[in-house]
């Protein structure tokens, strides 16, 4: 091996190392709370860090045969919308734990940035919800393995995830890992890596808010990186690049190759084969190589063509690879939770009829729906019965930046994205319940006192077998004398009730 060669290699392994290194002080920042998720591309951007690329899984020859395909398929109804459910698999290490902390509002923003990202193609996102795969072996994921090692690939996940249960065949399944390494003996890390054609991705934890996400989905839909076929021999394909004909023929590149348009190439990459040089490449492609901040959430598109593209392998699909995990438009229209709100306690008194139970008397109860974040909605009521046209009184709107909360008696939602002209009568009734219900008693403490000041006390603990033996167990009480009682229902609520007993 030559001189030049070896420093080369040097340097390739020393950006790695200052790469990982990194990589690891962003995850304790995460950890610690002192850097939020969706602020991790500013962070990498302003310490100018290197961020991870793609390792995707698709087969050259195959995306090849893509090329005439596409060509004669791409005109799908483009007044079609399609709805894709989405549920995530946060792998946590055997105790349940993590390192970056993933909750529930960082998926909903990942799912807001999806929507915001692909509805302008009529390309939708239904949150279907989450769960947590607990797997230390299961946190770093490879693209390929050599020897034995307690780790395992993407697709291997895949088959766990299926094997305990958890996968979800209605849906496009996103793992969120630790760690995404091409092999392990490199040890180059991803940032993402997904099925194409497919139906499964993986997103590295730090990387969840960022433009990968939208990166790998678009995959998923078909999408290859605008780079694809750059040094190809085949002329035909080199031209043709990622098969979409308005994002312009580009080649591989870092972010020091690009000027700060974004748009002009200052390396040396040329396909001599095909004489074909690279004056411009698209570095704000949202499959483009992960450049910052070219390629930001803020700065990187899709193009119509990519948009068309990702249409047609959805229309192309509907009833083979893409039959089970689309959902209909008025499922966006549907709150992915609903809680009950419960109304303030007025009083509570013994149940006559029941007796070793207190009865719970609250102002009404209703329930709170949430909604999806990334679109703009608008909630109506009517006096009309459910689920029929009436004339509509507008509640309140919420911005697709807002957190979309609804507590009260929605009878009609309007989404904005799906239209201004389509309103979908959900009859999400605000739920009053009973006004009071009877819980039964687990116990009752009893404590007397001669008299408040006294240092000196007794106690009794009635069971519910005492109850229903005594249930007039206040007035066999000993006169003359404080009585503390505290009951404990079956729900944990506590019951104080203080009473002086005189002799008459």
């Amino acid at each position: 091996m030559n001189r030049k060669r070896i420093s080369l290699v040097f340097l390739m392994a020393m950006l790695y190392i200052a790469s990982g290194l990194s990589q690891k002080k962003i995850s304790e920042l995460l950890k610690d709370k002192s850097l939020e998720l969706n602020k991790v591309e500013d962070y990498v951007l302003d310490k100018k860090i290197i961020p991870p690329q793609c390792g995707s899984i698709y087969h050259p020859d195959t995306t090849d045969k893509e090329l005439n395909y596409y060509k004669k398929n791409s005109s799908p109804n483009n007044d079609a919308k399609y709805v894709i459910n989405v549920f995530f698999h946060i792998i946590c290490k055997n105790d349940g734990t993590r390192e970056v902390p993933i909750d529930e509002n960082n998926i909903i923003d990942a799912v807001a940035t999806l929507n915001n990202k692909f509805n302008q193609f009529n390309i939708f996102f239904k949150y279907k919800g989450f769960n947590n795969i607990n797997n230390t072996n299961k946190l770093t994921i490879f693209y390929g393995l050599q020897g034995q090692t307690p780790f395992g690939t993407f697709t291997e996940l895949v088959q766990y995830s299926k094997s305990i249960n958890k996968y979800q065949g209605d849906s496009f399944n996103i793992f969120i890992v630790d760690k995404i390494f091409n092999n392990n003996i490199q040890y180059i890390q991803y940032s993402g890596m997904a099925n194409k054609k497919g139906v499964n991705s993986v997103i590295d934890d730090e990387y969840l808010l960022t433009s990968t996400l939208p990166h790998e989905i678009g995959h998923n839909l078909s999408l290859l990186h605008t780079y694809h076929n750059w040094n190809k021999s085949n002329c035909e394909l080199a031209n043709a690049n990622d098969n979409v004909d308005d994002t312009i023929p580009s080649t591989t590149f870092s972010g020091d190759q690009v000027n700060s348009d974004c748009l002009t190439y200052t390396g040396t990459n040329s396909n001599t084969k095909c004489n074909i040089n690279f004056p411009q490449v698209p570095a704000n492609n949202f499959m483009s190589p992960s450049t910052l901040p070219c390629r930001s959430l803020n700065n990187a598109i899709f193009t119509e063509g990519q948009g068309l593209r990702m249409r047609t392998a959805i229309q192309q699909n509907l009833y083979t690879k893409f039959a089970d995990v689309m959902s209909s438009t008025e499922s966006l229209y549907q709150p992915y939770s609903s809680e009950i709100i419960l109304g303030e306690i007025t009083h509570t008194e013994p149940d006559p009829n029941n007796i070793g139970n207190e009865i719970i008397y609250r102002t009404p109860s209703t329930y709170k729906h949430k909604f999806q974040k990334g679109f703009d909605y608008e909630f109506y009521q009517t006096k009309a019965p459910c689920n029929t046209p009436g004339k509509l009184r507008l509640e309140h709107s919420i911005t697709k930046n807002e957190e979309p909360e609804d507590t009260g008696y929605v009878r009609a939602v309007r989404i904005k994205q799906l239209g201004n002209d389509i309103i979908v009568y959900t009859c999400l009734g605000g739920y009053k319940g009973k006004a009071n219900n009877s819980v039964p008693i687990n116990s009752i403490l009893i404590i007397s006192k001669e008299s408040l000041g006294d240092n000196k006390y007794q106690t009794q603990i009635l069971g519910i077998n005492d109850l229903k033996k005594n249930p007039n167990y206040e007035q066999k009480l000993p006169p003359n004398k404080y009585y503390f009682i505290r009951k404990m229902l079956e729900n944990g609520m506590l019951i104080k009730k203080t009473i002086y007993k005189i002799d008459i």
